[in-house]
């Protein structure tokens, strides 16, 4: 699609050049027939490329605005699309919360079993020792 927009604006500027140059033309044509004067040539030009290329932007305008009206009628899904991506993200990214609680929560029942047996064997020596002395 980038292709088909390159090549639009490059033929719109194709198009203003060849606009230039046909205004050239004409002015210089309308200066040698007298029908306007050397002085008034100048600002005439000026205007008419103005003109030629407000010209322009309308015509780009208007590409533009059908080239993404034709996107969107052959592909209304896209939108669907880019709606559902940003919901799949979001849920990737809970999903990755959760497994990252679940991988802290195992770490924190092996750090209480390891306690707890800690805990047990310190108890059960004293025990062991006043039955060895009884």
């Amino acid at each position: 699609m980038s292709g088909f927009l390159r090549k639009t604006i490059l033929s719109g500027l194709g198009a203003f050049l060849v606009t230039k140059e046909s205004v050239e033309k004409l002015v210089d044509e309308l200066t040698s027939r007298g029908e306007i004067s050397r002085e008034d040539a100048p600002g005439f030009l000026k205007e008419m490329l103005n003109r030629a290329e407000q010209n322009s932007r309308k015509i780009e305008q208007e590409i533009r605005q059908r080239v993404e009206k034709t996107v969107h009628s052959l592909f209304p899904h896209l939108q669907k699309l880019d709606d559902i991506q940003a919901r799949l993200d979001v849920l990737a990214a809970e999903v990755e919360a959760l497994r990252k609680a679940q991988i802290n929560l195992a770490e924190a029942q092996k750090r209480a079993v390891s306690r707890k047996k800690s805990v047990s064997a310190r108890t059960k020596k004293p025990q062991q020792n006043k039955r060895k002395e009884s």
